[in-house]
């Protein structure tokens, strides 16, 4: 089978009558909620006027480089509020997202930017090293395509001052729903990466689906794992997309996940696996987390804060507490090899009408994608 192969049916637009892109969906909240945070990293905090403002300063200056709808804009970056302002800033341009695995080999990474076809690149100084070997044969980068977000050097733009020069006046784009929203690359275990491609209905469905899970304006939801997850992606895209308060966590770490929970009193939160287990374990478990908890609101740090509740499960109506959430494909209906040829992907359209998963059983065994995922939370620091 060819790796351009279409698995089921695609749906038509006739399906999707109360489609709302995500972006526009940041800019509804913030008319809605202007003051209220938005998302907050490392003592940075964006309230949903600013936070939106950048978002249209983002797309401006992609538009301005020649980025236009289709085209495929690239992240390799530790979990930032930069991050989610490039994410947010290139679907409103029309650009689709292609946020790479921080823990995938250079010689992998390279064959994932020439298989998406990337046209810009936004690079965090950590990661450097990964790119550096190959950065001269990145040919489909455009002249001014190689961003910085937090290093200087020759060749590379540094974020702010790339970004400083943009409108911040709000940028219109037709967005249909079918429209490529994002590209994430599976880990390779069972050979070259995989490129699994979501579009935009897809991605909103999952967020208004999710309001069955309590995510609404009042939620407060903490991300520890990276954001090229699509495990991560699918709780911070609800998150977003209905108007509550995203926190993000640069690494992966149990006691600051807690200290975090009891402070901002979490009401959401997608966890692996193995990380349960690691916070079910921690002596700080239970001690002081009940006390955040807010009735009502959600269950973590709530459920979390039960240490006689060691066989935690997913909640299958309602509260926060998630384990393990959609695979890296969600229910993505392409799949894309990187390296093998692909060369009409204009037409491919992928997970329009999947349904959000409902998560597994916490206590399953843990995979090597979790101790992936969590041990690139944990570098990225």
């Amino acid at each position: 089978m060819s790796p351009d192969s279409v698995l089921v049916p695609q749906p038509t637009l006739d399906d999707f009558p109360e489609f709302v892109s995500i972006p526009v969906r940041v800019a509804q909240n913030a008319r809605a909620w202007p003051d209220k945070r938005a998302v907050v990293c490392d003592g940075k905090s964006l309230s949903w006027r600013d936070f939106n403002r950048r978002v249209d300063k983002v797309a401006h200056a992609l538009a301005g480089m020649g980025v236009s709808r289709g085209d495929k804009i690239a992240i390799l970056a530790a979990n930032s509020v930069e991050y989610l302002e490039v994410f947010m800033g290139g679907l409103r341009a029309g650009a689709c997202v292609v946020p790479l695995s921080t823990m995938a080999a250079a010689d992998a990474l390279e064959k994932m930017l020439d298989d998406c076809d990337a046209r810009v690149l936004f690079l965090s100084d950590q990661y450097r090293g990964l790119v550096e070997p190959c950065d001269a044969r990145l040919g489909k980068l455009i002249e001014g395509g190689r961003v910085a977000f937090d290093f200087a050097r020759p060749g590379w733009r540094g974020y702010e001052a790339w970004l400083a020069p943009a409108n911040d006046a709000p940028f219109d784009q037709e967005i249909g729903a079918l429209d490529d929203f994002n590209i994430i690359y599976s880990s390779g275990t069972t050979g070259l990466p995989k490129g699994i491609l979501h579009s935009h209905v897809m991605r909103d469905m999952t967020a208004a689906r999710f309001a069955a899970f309590d995510y609404g304006p009042d939620t407060i939801s903490l991300a520890s794992t990276p954001l090229y997850s699509n495990t991560t992606l699918v709780a911070v895209l609800a998150t977003l997309g209905l108007g509550g308060t995203t926190i993000l966590m640069p690494r992966s770490d149990v006691v600051r996940f807690l200290e975090i929970a009891e402070r901002e009193r979490v009401t959401h939160a997608m966890l692996v696996p193995v990380q349960y287990q690691r916070i079910l374990a921690h002596p700080d478990f239970g001690k002081d987390q009940r006390a955040a908890a807010r009735p009502g609101q959600g269950r973590l740090p709530g459920a979390v804060a039960r240490p006689a509740d060691r066989d935690l499960r997913p909640h299958r109506g309602r509260g926060g507490v998630h384990a393990g959430g959609q695979p890296a494909s969600g229910q993505a209906a392409h799949r894309r090899q990187a390296g093998a040829g692909q060369r009409d992907r204009r037409a491919r359209r992928a997970g329009q009408s999947a349904a959000p998963g409902r998560g597994r059983r916490a206590g399953r065994p843990r995979t090597a994608d979790d101790e992936r995922l969590l041990q690139a939370g944990r570098q990225d620091a």
